[in-house]
């Protein structure tokens, strides 16, 4: 019997719900984070994309609950949908508008996020100050330009 399939019928919680071990069997494949109460539920190969962050790497494990099944992050959840939309678009990061820029930068930090694809897809750095230099530089080439005669 392939255990990767195996689940056990729940007895004593609310049967809409997977049970530990439904959700251990399947952790090959989903992962569930629980950010601040709200749950969300990705592919393991998605986050492993970007093995150097948080969730793409094992460090993610000291926050496993194995009653739950769930990685918990007391986190900022509205900053969340963008962390996760980060890794399942392979590494497009875009702030929610309802978010500050200090706390995304915080959060963005926590997970581990160096570099992000800007809009053109190109990747760059998360780092403030090195994101400013790139846009003084793209926005102001003849700035820096010197021609001889």
């Amino acid at each position: 019997m392939d255990l990767k399939t195996h689940t056990t019928k729940p007895t004593s919680h609310d049967p809409n719900e997977p049970s530990n071990s439904t959700l251990r069997s399947k952790s090959s494949e989903f992962c569930y984070l629980n950010i601040s109460g709200q749950i969300f539920k990705t592919r393991h190969e998605t986050l492993k994309l970007f093995p150097n962050t948080l969730l793409g790497g094992n460090a993610k494990e000291v926050y496993y609950n194995g009653n739950t099944g769930q990685y918990h992050f007391p986190r900022d959840r509205q900053s969340f949908d963008s962390i996760l939309y980060y890794y399942q678009s392979q590494g497009t990061l875009r702030r929610p508008p309802n978010v500050s820029e200090e706390v995304f930068h915080k959060e963005v930090m926590f997970y581990g996020i160096k570099t992000h694809r800007n809009t053109d897809g190109l990747m760059q750095s998360t780092n403030p100050k090195v994101k400013g230099l790139k846009r003084t530089l793209s926005q102001k080439p003849a700035a820096y330009m010197h021609y001889k005669k």
